[in-house]
């Protein structure tokens, strides 16, 4: 009997549901051969629904790509100072775009992360605590499998309920407990503390050790974007019950309407801090963010 079939498959990875490729998506894909117009609206996909690529973007890429462009003052010639001056700075620290980094990363683009960081919450940023992985994915499942130690243990992990389905099949792929925790949808889908109580009492004497909190912010499929007090009592709760925040928040730039601005848990962490120094340094605090360029204004899903 051949080794690769259904029947000799782990029960976890049988067990593992990607509703984003599901039946409702296979089915899609039938109509569409038949000749129907779909659209897919299953994923974030910008550019796959039309949106336009940042120029800027692709230029200093291509001269990434291929050096030698550079090296034609006629091909040269047809890109803007700017893209020919990052594009160098960038060749300057890889090299090559086909040689290794960093197992963490280009230390020049964690560089520029930080700055970013700094930009965006007016507090000092630590590059060599900044990770880069092809896409925001990858950095989710890296983070769950430090979390859930598999066989022998009931890891449990808290994912909101809507989420994005990528949570639920990684800790099912990876034998842990996936604990659900409801958003109000009265509450423009809040996060209410009494239902994470209830969630983690009764996860937990189900056997489980609950380890993490995913919070997803803003909201994925749902949308909402939580007011900065919302996101402090989500990092307090956390701090007090021992659990690890991973704070997807890959649609930072996607807040529209009358929705609160977009609040980042890094600084809810160092709002707390400062409000009860040591304290809240007392509770040990962890936190793992997730962005992304696949969303916002770069939409750049497959590059």
């Amino acid at each position: 009997m051949p080794s690769l079939q259904l029947s000799k498959l782990p029960p976890n990875v049988l067990a593992t549901k990607y509703q984003v490729r599901g039946a409702v998506y296979l089915a899609a894909q039938e109509l569409q051969r038949k000749g129907r117009e779909i659209i897919f609206t299953s994923v974030g996909n910008p550019h796959g629904l039309g949106q336009v690529p940042l120029t800027f973007v692709r230029q200093v890429i291509a001269l990434v790509a291929a050096p030698f462009l550079l090296e034609d003052p006629a091909i040269a010639a047809k890109f803007p100072a700017d893209a020919i001056a990052r594009a160098k700075e960038y060749l300057a620290d890889l090299k090559s775009l086909g040689a290794y980094t960093d197992s963490r990363g280009s230390c020049l683009v964690r560089q520029q992360v930080a700055e970013f960081l700094e930009r965006r919450d007016g507090l000092k940023s630590r590059w060599d605590h900044i990770w880069l992985t092809d896409g925001a994915s990858a950095a989710v499942r890296l983070g769950l499998q430090l979390l859930i130690r598999g066989t022998g243990f009931r890891d449990g992990i808290l994912v909101p309920i809507p989420q994005y389905p990528l949570y639920s099949a990684l800790t099912t792929l990876l034998n842990g407990t996936m604990a659900g925790y409801y958003l109000n949808e009265e509450d423009s889908w809040g996060v209410h503390l009494d239902t994470l109580d209830a969630k983690l009492a009764e996860t937990t004497a189900a056997g489980s050790e609950v380890r993490a909190i995913v919070v997803i912010n803003p909201g994925n499929p749902t949308g909402q974007s939580l007011p900065q007090a919302a996101v402090e009592a989500l990092m307090g709760w956390a701090a007090k019950n021992k659990l690890v925040v991973l704070a997807d928040e890959v649609y930072q730039e996607n807040v529209y309407g009358d929705a609160p601005a977009f609040s980042s848990f890094r600084s809810a962490y160092e709002a707390l801090l400062a409000k009860d120094p040591v304290g809240f340094a007392a509770l040990s605090p962890q936190l793992v963010s997730f962005h992304s360029t696949s969303k916002g204004v770069f939409g750049e899903c497959g590059l």
